[in-house]
């Protein structure tokens, strides 16, 4: 599963759709695809229908895979247990996950506070 978190968005407007995309489509090369120091994002380029002159919108996301984390959740879990009631016998139906939601959402703070933090840098240079 994969958690996703809008960091930002901006609409680009044009007197012509084509350049209206291409303007969007360039603002991305250069100030977020150019830069690794921003990290991995996800973006959204969309028509933008609320406008009167032609108009793209396009939204930056940060995301985390949460495979792996799950994945250390459980043997940090099994770790844990075995360590404190000294067996092997897991009781995975019991497994409470809304610790690992809440470190989930925290992780999510962070980063969006980061590429927010990061990208505002790039722009302001």
């Amino acid at each position: 599963m994969i958690y996703s978190v809008k960091f930002f968005e901006q609409v680009f407007k044009s007197q012509e759709r084509k350049d209206a995309y291409l303007k969007a489509c360039k603002w991305l090369a250069q100030n977020v695809i150019s830069k690794a120091e921003i990290g991995d994002i996800l973006f959204k380029i969309e028509e933008d229908k609320n406008s009167s002159s032609p108009a793209f919108k396009l939204e930056l996301y940060c995301s985390i895979d949460s495979n792996d984390p799950i994945n250390n959740f459980c043997n940090t879990c099994k770790k844990f247990h075995a360590s404190f009631f000294i067996n092997e016998s897991y009781n995975c139906d019991r497994c409470n996950m809304k610790a690992f939601e809440g470190r989930m959402k925290e992780l999510m703070v962070v980063k969006q506070a980061y590429r927010k933090e990061r990208l505002d840098y790039i722009l302001k240079k």
